[in-house]
């Protein structure tokens, strides 16, 4: 039987399950045809043309008659017979983008779709219209090789990019997403979609989420479906009480099972401070994020973040032996009249937190072991785990 470590004990009271601001927006911002993909992911930011629109410009307020003036040059530059869809693009890019907020950016032929944190807004001084429609020109009439040219685009937009998958993993809600060649495009209604591809585990706007892989390459046995999802019931009502629980799938063979654990509040009148107040009130170890994030460790084999477990029946079973564990070690070593180091302390202490933590949770208790070891059962006959990007 695998024991338990000093880092695993360590790893779990430091474990931050990943808090997704309610008031984040989510973005698509292409990349010419790919061309600027690695570039914008290797440099960590993106852009936008239109060069004539900058700073300076101040479109935020224009008046009606420089608009005019605008739209005009536009349409003489660029040759776009729709200039105002131009000027809206911008004011997205260069306004509406928050710091913070996330976007998609997909690769060429759509083959890799990353994701990525916005940062500050700046410009390149260096470049205008006549470098922009050089290059442009020559990717539009195919005479370069990709990646052959940079980015002549001065508007700029700094990212921290946070996951890159292939296009075969992308989440089939999000694959109509593609079929748009707009140079920048809200995707608000697809943020769960969007977080769902990045995070495996999450809060976001009053609910939790998790993902449950179906890695399977063979017909999905009905047996094993049904009994993994009523093990997955069982357990929550148990754990984590009369918390609302709903299931979306995507039963191919490999396929997904995102589970959300509350009601999602996407109300305009959602009070996003509230929001985050109330969940950090609840603390690292509340009832709630030990109930799914243990739920999580058995479907995901025993890992989540840097945390990882061999088999994790096997530690809920020694945790439920702790508090004796702890008191022997104690008393073994006041007889051997060895000094307990702060170290040592620290450890005992540790598993004694871990213990009552999950003791106060139900999650120690037996029918809910067993739930889970019928859950490793027949997760196993799905090869249920990890996403494995």
């Amino acid at each position: 039987m695998e024991q338990i470590n000093e880092n695993f004990i360590k790893e779990l009271l430091n474990y931050q399950l990943p808090y997704v601001n309610g008031n984040v927006n989510f973005w698509m911002v292409r990349t010419k045809k790919g061309y600027f993909y690695d570039e914008y992911i290797n440099d960590s930011y993106v852009a936008l043309g239109w060069n004539i629109i900058d700073l300076s410009t101040d479109i935020g307020s224009i008046e009606k008659e420089q608009l005019e003036v605008l739209k005009e040059n536009i349409k003489n530059i660029y040759g776009d017979k729709r200039p105002g869809q131009a000027i809206s693009k911008c004011k997205k890019f260069m306004y509406e983008l928050k710091i913070g907020d996330i976007i998609m950016i997909p690769g060429i032929h759509d083959d890799k779709i990353a994701f990525a944190e916005v940062g500050e807004y700046y410009e390149r001084e260096d470049l205008n219209e006549e470098n922009e429609i050089e290059v442009t020109t020559q990717i539009d009439m195919e005479n370069i090789p990709v990646y052959s040219v940079e980015c002549p685009y001065k508007k700029r937009r700094k990212i921290k990019v946070i996951k890159v998958i292939n296009y075969k993993d992308l989440h089939v809600k999000l694959l109509k997403v593609l079929s748009s060649y707009q140079g920048i495009c809200n995707l608000n209604e697809y943020g769960k979609y969007i977080l769902d591809m990045i995070y495996p585990i999450y809060y976001w706007r009053e609910a939790y989420s998790f993902q449950m892989h179906i890695n399977t390459s063979k017909p999905i046995d009905l047996t094993s479906i049904t009994k993994v999802m009523q093990c997955v019931d069982c357990y929550m009502k148990k754990v984590v009480g009369d918390n609302e629980l709903s299931i979306m799938l995507n039963l191919n063979s490999k396929g997904v099972i995102s589970f959300t654990s509350g009601k999602r509040n996407l109300d305009k009148t959602y009070n996003a401070k509230k929001d985050e107040e109330k969940y950090r009130n609840k603390g690292k170890l509340s009832k709630t994020i030990i109930g799914i994030v243990g739920l999580y460790i058995v479907i995901s084999g025993g890992e989540i973040g840097d945390i990882k477990i061999p088999n994790p029946i096997d530690i809920y079973k020694q945790i439920k032996t702790v508090e004796i564990e702890v008191e022997e070690e104690k008393l073994n070593l006041e007889e051997q009249k060895v000094d307990l180091q702060n170290k040592e302390l620290e450890n005992y202490n540790n598993k004694l937190k871990v213990y009552k933590e999950m003791k106060e949770s139900g999650i120690l208790d037996d029918d809910i072991q067993d739930c889970l070891e019928e859950l490793q059962k027949y997760g196993a006959n799905l090869l249920m785990g990890n996403d494995e990007n």
